[in-house]
């Protein structure tokens, strides 16, 4: 009988301890991006010709968005998708350099919808930023 409550114990304990490593690895666990109504944008986004000045890259947490070129970076709060997955936000641009008509201090409003796994910007010419980290960019000013 005391053989049998033990090897109860052992399986208990070890059930506890498998639980408590799976609850704590999935909280450390966080998805490559998120795209839901409501929700902060989060996720990595890069344009295709991401080796030029031209090439962008938007990077985007719960707690705050980088949208940036090899020539300057603009920092924003969280992003947060409307019903139709659409954003509109305004941050400041954080770094200027090369030839551009930005400055450090500049307001500079981010504005698009998500598609999928993309980012469709609409800032003036439309431009589409896919799921994924970029090659090396530059400014080639």
């Amino acid at each position: 009988m005391q053989e049998l409550l033990a090897l109860r114990g052992t399986t208990m304990r070890r059930s506890l301890v498998f639980a408590v490593l799976v609850l704590a690895c999935s909280e450390s666990l966080s998805p490559e991006y998120i795209i839901a109504p409501g929700h902060n944008l989060v996720g990595r986004w890069t344009s295709a010709d991401t080796v030029w000045a031209t090439g962008l890259v938007l990077v985007a947490t719960p707690d705050s968005t980088t949208f940036s070129t090899g020539c300057w970076t603009a920092r924003f709060g969280p992003v947060r998708l409307s019903d139709s997955l659409t954003f509109r936000e305004t941050g400041v641009v954080t770094q200027a350099v090369g030839l551009t008509y930005l400055r450090v201090g500049d307001p500079y409003t981010i504005a698009g919808r998500a598609l999928g796994d993309s980012l469709l910007l609409m800032q003036g010419v439309q431009r589409v930023l896919r799921l994924g980290s970029p090659r090396k960019i530059f400014c080639n000013a």
